[in-house]
């Protein structure tokens, strides 16, 4: 995936609304591939909106990509965590297809041109590390493919 156009996605939000990912195109975008029932995401999720707190808003935008639950479990497991992230709900898991999420966490960063620059996979403080360098990276417009 690294390096190629992001496949396109086209899910509902928590909130029943229309979500297309070609839209944020000019945006760098961080797909967050999560489930309530998984432990590593939960503890992951408050640390990538911590690192995402310190980039501007209208340059980087957060989607929780929540996998085959219902809604109100996903906005749920969010409220827990007094996070206030974008869900989108990926019902049938074919988003997860895509991008070859086969174990979450898993985070991908996505250029403002909509090019793939770094796929995460799990949590921990390395993970962190990377990922906040490979973000400001992305923001300041330094994308060495990884």
């Amino acid at each position: 995936l690294v390096g190629q156009p992001a496949p396109e996605i086209e899910l509902e939000t928590a909130d029943g609304d229309k979500f297309k990912l070609s839209d944020l195109k000019g945006k760098i975008v961080v797909l967050d591939f999560w489930a309530s029932w998984c432990g590593p995401c939960m503890q992951t999720m408050p640390e990538v909106d911590k690192i995402l707190a310190d980039f501007p808003a209208d340059q980087v935008e957060l989607i929780a990509v929540n996998l085959e639950e219902p809604a109100e479990r996903a906005k749920s497991a969010l409220e827990r965590l007094k996070l206030h992230t974008k869900i989108v709900l990926d019902i049938d898991g074919v988003a997860a297809q895509r991008y070859e999420a086969t174990s979450i966490p898993q985070t991908v960063i996505i250029d403002r041109d909509g090019k793939v620059l770094n796929v995460f996979v799990g949590g921990g403080q390395a993970f962190l590390n990377n990922f906040r360098e490979a973000l400001n990276k992305a923001v300041n417009g330094l994308t060495d493919i990884q």
